[in-house]
């Protein structure tokens, strides 16, 4: 068996809101940021997570470009200018959130039976239980 030598990538140079980092050719914007300490939020992207891109959470601004990027997906560039924070970003990433939630139905998360009412069940054998309204008042004598 033969051991094959890789050649060693190129490494390039990009600014990620305004400080300078250096990252290995092929590494996305993302792998940049995170070599900055910068967080950058995803919810699409891991390891075990299939498709990354697809959630659009951690957009950037690129110099020179029309569209926001994905930094998840967007491969660093020599000379690139990312900006991660700017305000069309921070407007760009809360409407996704937004978005996101709106397609939620959070009645059946964890929680949500304390704010429903429970809906009386019946049966064949025994009618819906409810409550009449003179079963809620109170006697005369305690009435405030």
């Amino acid at each position: 068996m033969t051991d094959l030598l890789l050649a060693p990538k190129r490494m390039i140079e990009l600014e990620i809101d305004g400080q300078p980092v250096r990252v290995f050719e092929g590494e996305t914007i993302l792998g940049a940021c995170r070599r900055l300490g910068i967080d950058t939020p995803t919810l699409c992207y891991g390891d075990t997570l299939e498709p990354a891109n697809a959630c659009r959470v951690c957009v950037v601004e690129v110099e020179g470009s029309r569209v926001l990027a994905p930094a998840c997906s967007r491969k660093a560039e020599d000379g690139m200018k990312v900006q991660t924070d700017s305000e069309r970003v921070r407007h760009s990433r809360k409407l996704v959130l937004e978005l996101l939630a709106s397609s939620v139905d959070l009645s059946t998360t964890r929680g949500s039976a304390r704010r429903r009412r429970p809906t009386p069940i019946a049966t064949a054998s025994a009618p819906a239980i409810t409550s009449s309204p003179t079963a809620r008042r109170r006697p005369p004598s305690t009435r405030r």
